[in-house]
């Protein structure tokens, strides 16, 4: 990251976090210690189809040090770790991204546990991580979806977001992409190319 994107970034956090939803639910930023160890307890409950490939994870190991190589050298590129937590400060939830190419960020993962579903937590999380995020002078966001994760498809698709793609994954499934243009230039060209109808 240059001098000038680094300043931005610790400023803006500065701002936007730490931040307090409805109901005492607050979202921070979080060290990658603190989110691995929260998204370790929950995600295979909150992600029960998601499953691990022997055959690819020992290919993944037989190629260790060009692999090790590749994720140091993603980990360089600017990325977003941030936890959700509840009215006695325990973590309930996360979100996590980081930059795709130099206008786009991409959402690359959600998780809230169960038990705080249905409150709206995601929608508003989702309001406020974007106004951050283009903040930070991002143009558009990405993200991907299975096809029955209606409790994030929904939101995002009333809140603006754009059926853009289907990414055919091996690891993941059938994934639909979304897209979010910050800026009416964009979303006017994104219409005028793909939409039913011209803005």
């Amino acid at each position: 990251m240059n001098d000038k994107f680094q300043m931005n970034l610790v400023n803006s956090r500065k701002k936007f976090f730490p931040f307090q939803l409805q109901n005492n639910i607050t979202i921070n930023i979080a060290t990658n210690e603190e989110f691995q160890s929260v998204c370790n307890k929950y995600f295979d409950d909150l992600f029960p189809n998601h499953t691990k490939d022997s055959e690819l994870e020992r290919g993944m190991e037989a190629r260790n040090d060009k692999v090790k190589l590749l994720i140091k050298n993603y980990q360089d590129f600017h990325s977003e770790k941030i936890l959700i937590y509840n009215e006695n400060h325990l973590p309930i939830g996360w979100l996590c991204g980081g930059s795709n190419d130099s206008h786009t960020f991409y959402m690359r993962n959600t998780g809230i546990i169960n038990s705080y579903q249905g409150r709206k937590i995601y929608t508003q999380l989702l309001n406020y991580f974007l106004d951050y995020i283009k903040n930070l002078g991002y143009e558009r966001v990405t993200s991907q979806h299975l096809g029955t994760n209606k409790g994030v498809l929904i939101p995002k698709l009333k809140y603006g977001f754009e059926i853009c793609g289907l990414e055919l994954h091996e690891n993941y499934g059938a994934m639909i992409k979304l897209v979010y243009h910050f800026h009416i230039d964009r979303k006017r060209l994104y219409y005028n190319k793909y939409g039913h109808m011209k803005i």
